[in-house]
């Protein structure tokens, strides 16, 4: 059939260019017609058997053109996305929309919130109930009590490296100040030590004389327990004594060293 084929063809080829008419012409024509149609069927046949099914077949013209006037006609159902796909893409979508809601709830209470920072959450969370600060006083009592705690805080003199008292501070077993004053040393200051004093020059410049300070805060001490940390390094600074029995020093308490 196949040489056949090709002999018919290559009769008719030579029939159409020489120009040749005869009687057998239309009949050669419509004989190569069929065959050719036969051939076709038959290698349609085979690649049917040889890749098992329609889909894997190579288009041909007629279905390449057929295909883009779909996809002109219809460009999104294209491309079809497999279905564990399309749910991934759908709640990655759902995600980004939960999470825009999110942030655009309430812009001007996260503004609000940044700029307090986390003194607002440490304020909040006291006033819920929770354990109160042991720096806030318990009560408006500022009388003098037989409790009362001391902090100094030092300057440097002579070459920065002597210290010397720069203010004195007390207050009662409630937390209340009933003593607070800046002190002026004897010596010239060469560092005030600001960083872990607090204390400028401007505090210095109307400060009561040392004797002053060292009379009150012997006043308000005496027969008194006093509550410190390093306490010797204070009363040095103040150049007073107190008794050892009546002393609670917190850098000498064990369940703080631990």
């Amino acid at each position: 059939m196949r040489g056949k084929k090709h002999i018919n063809e290559r009769k008719l080829i030579r029939i159409i260019h020489e120009g040749r008419e005869n009687r057998y012409h239309g009949a050669a024509i419509s004989s190569i017609k069929v065959s050719f149609k036969n051939c076709l069927k038959s290698v349609y046949l085979l690649k049917r058997c040889h890749f098992g099914s329609r889909a894997h077949t190579p288009p041909t013209k007629t279905e390449k053109k057929m295909g883009s006037e779909e996809t002109k006609k219809n460009p999104k159902t294209h491309l079809q996305l497999n279905p564990n796909w399309a749910q991934l893409q759908l709640k990655v979508k759902s995600n980004g929309l939960n999470k825009s809601s999110k942030h655009t709830k309430n812009p001007e209470s996260e503004t609000h919130n940044s700029i307090l920072g986390k003194r607002k959450e440490r304020l909040e969370a006291e006033s819920d109930g929770s354990k109160p600060s042991p720096l806030t006083p318990i009560n408006d009592d500022f009388s003098l009590t037989d409790v009362v705690a001391m902090d100094c805080e030092m300057v440097g003199i002579s070459q920065g490296n002597k210290s010397a008292l720069g203010r004195v501070s007390l207050v009662n077993m409630w937390g209340n100040l009933i003593y607070d004053e800046f002190v002026r040393p004897l010596e010239r200051v060469v560092d005030f030590r600001t960083r872990i004093s607090g204390i400028r020059p401007r505090d210095l410049r109307k400060a009561k004389d040392f004797p002053t300070v060292q009379k009150k805060v012997a006043e308000l001490i005496e027969g008194r327990i006093l509550v410190g940390h390093a306490l010797h390094n204070d009363l040095k600074a103040l150049l007073l004594t107190h008794s050892k029995k009546d002393l609670r020093d917190t850098s000498e308490y064990q369940p703080f060293l631990k």
